[in-house]
């Protein structure tokens, strides 16, 4: 046929358009138009090309040409069809399958297509329409749907995909008609309703109204509040608006919207209507916010019984009418089952301290103010209703009149919005001649990803992190859990960044060089910065540095973060740059010191640093500051008028340390008074009552002389020559230790002579903490320590000592944070982890520190509540079926295997060595015991007992051993776990007809001959015809 008769060619762009379909709709095209001539039809294809598919086209032809005769049209869509065709591995599609939900604006008819769509890479074979069944019915939205079909005999045949959309298509169409059936009852939109009915009622109405709920749209007998109990007068069968005794009142809408998501319908309770008396003077005045949108103040009004933000179309028509309306996707109800459907919604941007962005709000046809629901509380970061005052808050409302003055004029030094240091941007220094270390990302259990993802697009968000397409550096993340339950996410960059770092040659002054500035002064401030390191932005260079490799791809900070070894020092170096100079003003890290010889020298030179701060677009933290004091507290010392004041809170664990009760307790004080007896003067002769105890003759009895020996000994070990001051110059040592109901350390200088303290500390550990295992007691001890001395330890390298060998693969320097250990564990490993340190064992006997965690000073701290955080919680959370946990308490300890590790990981010692406690000799690094469950870093270990049960709940759906073991290494560990499933999985019918085929063999083709006459292959053939060739 002639080529005329065909329509013009729509132009094909493999870039924004699918090949499949296109090529579908051409064929389609030359049947409709008999096209039967197959260079029409090549000429027609090569025609609808656009120059970039064309341009490939060529590219796979060579050494052809497209436009050759023997090149037909049939090889031209075989080629591209061949290009196009995407590679991806069959579970990939199966996962996408399986994880298939109906969203929001899908009705089950468009489900159905897309999980047709979906499964039609999977290859799923005769067991394809049951599957399609199975997902369809679980991937429902709608509750009562999903319900109605779950009902149904899946052993029958006829009960079919189509038959399940069929049924699913009915009941959603009948719900449908249901809410849009216009409603013939008195409106109660957002109205205000005076004079609520009084007994007799109005007598010229034909109908009367419903003595339970005063409605007349249905009979009394028929109303579904004849058993309601009035709040009024307390009794069942009415309302209280048509309650006989009440007084008259009068009903005011709230607009209280309550999340009812469960159907398609958000129901209102009866706090739609509050109920005041008409001569009430003590009605409270209603909880406003201030927002700001496009400069303009806007008042609302905060409800927390609704979920939703609403407007009034009034209101929107006088304040936002520019912002478009788009469709409403929620239908609301008021408390007796009449519809009130919002007009719309729309987003409007608003700005506060906390939030600046877009917010969505429903527009209702009547009513009153503007509301916040729980939805907008969420976005502007609001935890409870007394926080919401913000607007009226003041900047450290304790301070003096005349300083509250000076801090109201830099109102940004003290916003809750983050800042961007305005100067430059910092650089960190690699050493020469380094290779970039780029690490693999670590996986990730399938529970925490769907959190580890929230947290990264959260710092995305917030323009901290960015993402990045390659990068010579790749660092680790090791996710945290947090107190509420959401992640913290942590560059492990000991094992990648921090080895290869230039120092900065910066250091933390001393403190009486720091403190020498302050001569004379009588009035101190100090002002503490808020989220001081991510207030200074990276150079593109260093950026790179700070990648980190996770599961969703290459990201990399923004801002200087915390882990960063040369952190302190940068962040030290550009302080100095901005205050030195200032006669009466020191700054370590994030803690600057204002002093004043009088109160009005003081006032201008808080105004001056202020205003420095406010220049560089640097932030504060109000909670943290103090102003015009006599004296402050900085750097481990009490600074006053009269000078700088050591305290003596680095030496009362010593002095005011109780007298030992047995010789194991003057045991180890002996011991740590050995430590340093070469410093103490005449120390056989005061010691000798003490030792005296020891003898094995002697009975326990603590005289008078032990008592002086005792009282002389400890002020000998808190005064010179044994305590020294702190020096810069000099090497630095953290000792540290713990019991089982204390801990301890001591800060030390290590002198040719010998060792010498600065400090010591003690504490005993909380109920919590006494029931951590023996590698957590000994961790936190690190953790004490640090806390205690970190004044002394910042940009300074220092020797961690402790009598415990395995921290010191958790918490050495150049180790990786280990993924499988226990979250407090990967906590505070992640917290230490941005000094400089280097980490030593000892034995017990030579800790100095073993004392100071044996005192018993009785009353016990506050239990953190990090304490309560554990993986535990997050398992019993997110499993996804049912576990009673008690009963796994209860298997655990008497289960004769699992109590026994129990015991080793709380008390400390060794296993057996027997084949059975292999698994655990393994893992010991990694095994905590929380609740009560032995626990292998954020995975149970089932007891013997419940293994069989956990099976069961894993083969319940028949995923194949793939994904069972997959969703088991998630929550669950015990010995031959894997192959435990995968023998129940080989014995189970259904699992093998899923199982993957096996993997084709690849035909090696012989080499191909250079010369004639080369031996390319012998082999034996035959015999044929019984003879062989």
């Amino acid at each position: 046929m002639s080529t005329s008769v065909l329509p013009p060619p729509v132009m094909f762009n493999h870039e924004s358009g699918s090949w499949t379909l296109f090529l579908k709709r051409l064929g389609n095209l030359f049947i409709t138009y008999n096209v039967s001539d197959e260079n029409i039809k090549k000429a027609y294809l090569l025609a609808s090309l656009g120059d970039s598919t064309y341009n490939l086209l060529i590219s796979l032809c060579i050494p052809s040409d497209p436009e050759e005769t023997n090149v037909t049209f049939k090889n031209i869509a075989d080629l591209l069809s061949n290009h196009f065709k995407p590679v991806r591995a069959i579970l990939c599609y199966r996962q996408d399958f399986y994880s298939a939900r109906q969203e929001e604006d899908e009705n089950v008819t468009v489900f159905s297509a897309r999980l047709r769509t979906l499964a039609s890479y999977c290859a799923f074979g005769p067991e394809l329409d049951n599957l399609l069944r199975d997902i369809f019915i679980m991937g429902l939205r709608d509750s009562n749907v999903k319900n109605r079909l779950m009902e149904e005999d899946v052993s029958k045949p006829d009960f079919d995909f189509a038959k399940a959309l069929k049924l699913a298509s009915s009941r959603e169409a009948t719900t449908n008609y249901q809410v849009n059936q216009p409603t013939h009852t008195i409106k109660t939109e957002l109205a205000e309703i005076h004079n609520i009915r009084q007994p007799g009622g109005n007598k010229n109405k034909t109908t009367s109204k419903c003595f339970h709920c005063g409605w007349k749209n249905h009979q009394a007998k028929d109303c579904k509040f004849k058993n309601a109990t009035c709040h009024s007068c307390s009794k069942v069968g009415h309302l209280a608006s048509m309650c006989k005794w009440k007084i008259k009142r009068k009903v005011v809408s709230k607009h209280k919207f309550l999340p009812e998501e469960k159907e398609d319908e958000v129901c209102l309770s009866d706090s739609l209507f509050s109920i005041q008396m008409e001569n009430n003077n003590d009605k409270p005045k209603p909880i406003q916010i201030e927002l700001m949108v496009e400069n303009k103040k806007h008042v609302f009004e905060l409800d927390t019984g609704s979920i939703y933000n609403v407007i009034s179309k009034n209101y929107y028509m006088n304040h936002f009418q520019s912002y478009p309306i788009r469709e409403n996707d929620i239908r609301l109800t008021d408390y007796v089952g009449h519809p009130i459907r919002p007009i719309g919604k729309t987003l409007i941007p608003v700005n506060c301290p906390k939030y600046n962005g877009k917010m969505e709000f429903y527009i209702i046809d009547k009513g009153g103010p503007p509301l916040i629901g729980r939805k907008g509380l969420n976005l502007l970061n609001q935890t409870g209703v007394s926080q919401i005052f913000y607007n009226e808050m003041k900047i450290c409302p304790d301070a003096p009149e005349d300083i509250r003055q000076i801090l109201s004029e830099f109102p940004s030094v003290f916003s809750r919005e983050g800042g961007v240091f305005s100067g430059k941007k910092v650089t960190l220094k690699v050493k020469e001649n380094v290779r970039p270390v780029f690490l693999r990302a670590r996986t990730l259990p399938i529970a925490l990803k769907d959190k580890v993802e929230e947290e990264l697009k959260r710092l995305v968000k917030e323009d901290i992190l960015e993402p990045v397409d390659h990068s010579p550096w790749g660092t680790p993340i090791v996710p945290v859990l947090k107190p509420n339950g959401t992640i913290r996410v942590c560059g492990d960059y000991r094992c990648t960044v921090n080895p290869f770092l230039e120092e900065t040659g910066n250091s933390l002054p001393r403190v009486d060089h720091l403190c020498s500035n302050f001569g004379g002064a009588t009035c101190f401030s100090k002002i503490n910065l808020r989220n001081a390191y991510q207030q200074l932005e990276l150079d593109e260079e260093s950026k790179q540095i700070t990648t980190i490799n996770t599961h969703m791809g290459l990201l990399r900070y923004k801002r200087l973060c915390f882990g960063i070894s040369t952190a302190p020092a940068v962040f030290q170096r550009i302080m100095d740059k901005l205050l030195t100079g200032i006669k009466g003003v020191g700054t370590l890290l994030d803690d600057i010191c204002v002093t004043g010889r009088t109160r009005q020298e003081h006032n201008q030179k808080l105004k001056l640093v202020l205003s420095i701060l406010e220049k560089a677009n640097l932030r504060a933290n109000p909670t943290k500051c103090v102003f015009a004091q006599t004296s402050i507290n900085y750097l481990g010392h009490v600074i006053d008028k009269n000078g700088l004041h050591t305290t003596d809170q680095h030496v009362k664990a010593i002095r005011n340390s109780p007298r030992p009760k047995d010789v194991t307790t003057l045991k180890s004080f002996l011991g740590m008074v050995t430590f340093y007896i070469k410093f103490i003067p005449k120390a056989a002769e005061i010691l000798h009552p003490l030792y005296s105890l020891l003898k094995q003759n002697n009975r326990w009895i603590w005289s008078e002389k032990c008592e002086q020996a005792f009282k002389k000994i400890k002020q000998v070990l808190t005064s010179r020559p044994v305590l020294t001051h702190f020096n810069q110059k000099l090497p630095l040592r953290l000792t540290v230790d713990a019991s089982a109901k204390a801990v301890g350390a001591v800060l030390s200088h290590v002198l040719p002579e010998g060792e010498r303290p600065i400090a010591y500390a003690s504490q005993v550990l909380n109920s919590a903490q006494q029931k951590y295992p023996s590698i957590e007691r000994e961790a936190y001890a690190i953790i004490f320590g640090y806390t205690k001395f970190k004044d002394y330890l910042f940009c300074k390298e220092f020797e961690l000592v402790t009598d415990h060998r395995p921290l010191m693969y958790i918490f050495g320097a150049r180790k990786k944070l280990p993924v499988y250990a226990a979250n407090r564990l990967q906590r505070w490993a992640y917290l230490i982890s941005n000094y400089n340190y280097s980490i030593k064992c000892v034995k017990s006997k030579d800790n100095c520190a073993d004392y100071l965690s044996r005192i018993d000073w009785g009353k016990q701290p506050a239990i953190d509540p990090l304490d309560e955080v554990n993986y535990f919680h997050f398992v019993a959370e997110t499993v996804p079926f049912r576990l009673d946990w008690k009963k796994i308490k209860q298997g655990t300890r008497n289960d004769p295997e699992l109590s026994r590790v129990v015991d080793s990981v709380v008390q400390g010692y060794r296993l057996p060595r027997e084949i059975k406690y292999e698994p655990f000799i393994r893992r010991d690094k990694e095994l905590t015991v929380e609740k009560g469950c032995l626990m292998w870093g954020y995975r149970v270990i089932i007891p013997q007992k419940f293994r069989e049960t956990v099976l069961r709940e894993l083969h319940a759906n028949h995923f194949g051993s793939t994904k069972m073991k997959s969703l088991a290494r998630s929550y669950f560990w015990w010995p031959s776990m894997d192959s435990n499933i995968e023998n129940i999985s080989k014995d189970c019918e259904v699992c093998c007809r899923f199982r993957e085929n096996p993997p084709k063999s690849i035909l090696q083709p012989w080499s191909w001959p250079s010369t004639t006459w080369t031996r390319l292959h012998v082999d034996f053939l035959g015999p044929i015809n019984r003879n062989h060739c």
